[in-house]
Order: structure tokens, then sequence, then C-alpha cells
């Protein structure tokens, strides 16, 4: 078993069925033995610093100012009901509500997890 948590500006509908999709193929190939579907031309790091160098020149400039003439007349926030009220003083403070497996439940996940290849994270 697989799951994933992401955040909804992150990911839409749209990419989120490219992503179970690619894990899907992923996953089908490493129970085959499968030689790995794809493998980056090259690593994070050169993209980032080609990123960077990229936006340091007059392409820096000409994206923040598409943007800031894009944006500039955008609508005011709306004011919509919601079920709580906001706090007068924001927070980054989280709720978190605990669970807990049953043991028994939770060793038969492991030793199923097993035989179908799956792989324990944690």
């Amino acid at each position: 078993m697989l799951v994933c948590t992401v955040h909804h500006i992150v990911a839409d509908g749209w990419s989120v069925g490219i992503v179970v999709h690619e894990l899907s193929a992923i996953y089908e190939a490493m129970l085959r033995s499968d030689p790995p579907l794809w493998s980056p031309d090259y690593p994070i790091c050169d993209y980032a610093w080609w990123q960077r160098q990229w936006l340091v020149s007059e392409v820096l400039e000409s994206q923040q100012a598409y943007w800031k003439t894009t944006l500039a007349e955008t609508p005011p926030a709306l004011d919509l009901p919601t079920d709580h009220p906001k706090p007068a003083v924001h927070s980054t403070r989280v709720h978190r509500k605990p669970f807990g497996y049953h043991v028994i439940c939770l060793k038969r996940y492991r030793s199923r997890g097993g035989k179908k290849a799956c792989q324990r994270l944690c």
C-alpha cells in the first residue's frame, strides 16, 4: 500500500491522474524485475543551477513584468462563508488527530506486503 499526502494547491485531478498512472507503471515494472522505466538525463542539482543562471539574466525581468501586468487587476478576495471563523492572529499551528492500527491487522498487512514485493518506507 502506498499512501501519498499532497496539498490540493500542489496537485489537481488531472496531474494526480498522471502520477497514479506513472506509479502504477513503475510498480508493475518492479514486480516483473524490469529495469527502471526512466532515469533523468541529468541530476536535479544541474537543472536547478541552470534555472538559477537563466533567471539571473533579463529573463527574470521579463517574467516579473509579465506576471505583474497579468495579475495587476485581480478581483478582490471573496467574502465566502466558512464553517469556522478566522482567528484574530494567524498561526501555523495545525490540528492533528492521532490514530492507531490494530496489531493483528498490522501484522497481516506487513506479511502480505512482503509477498507482493512491497517495500516499507518507515
